[in-house]
């Protein structure tokens, strides 16, 4: 194939994980353990304040800058859940 360049190929796929890049690598670990330190912090407070619903976790989340797909793999719920309850979320407060 003349002139195929990979790098500019991937460009249009977005960047895929490869062993041959150690930048991605190590920020997808890095990722990865932050991912499971927020869950063990929620899955904490869900346990130390009964009160505490997987709505609230939601709003906190949110509220911290989080999308609705990072705070649906983080509480176990699907993406169109959350958006639902982020959703609700927002009607209640122009109310």
């Amino acid at each position: 194939m003349k002139g195929y360049s990979p790098v500019l190929s991937t460009r249009f796929r977005g960047i895929r994980m490869t062993r041959n890049n150690p930048e991605t690598n190590s920020e997808d670990a890095l990722s990865n353990r932050l991912d499971i330190i927020i869950m063990l912090l929620l899955d904490r407070q869900r346990t130390q304040d009964k009160k505490i619903t997987k709505a609230d976790q939601i709003r906190m989340l949110y509220s911290g800058g989080l999308k609705s797909v990072e705070i649906g793999k983080l509480i176990g719920w699907p993406d169109s859940a959350v958006r639902t309850e982020i959703s609700k979320m927002r009607r209640d407060k122009k109310k």
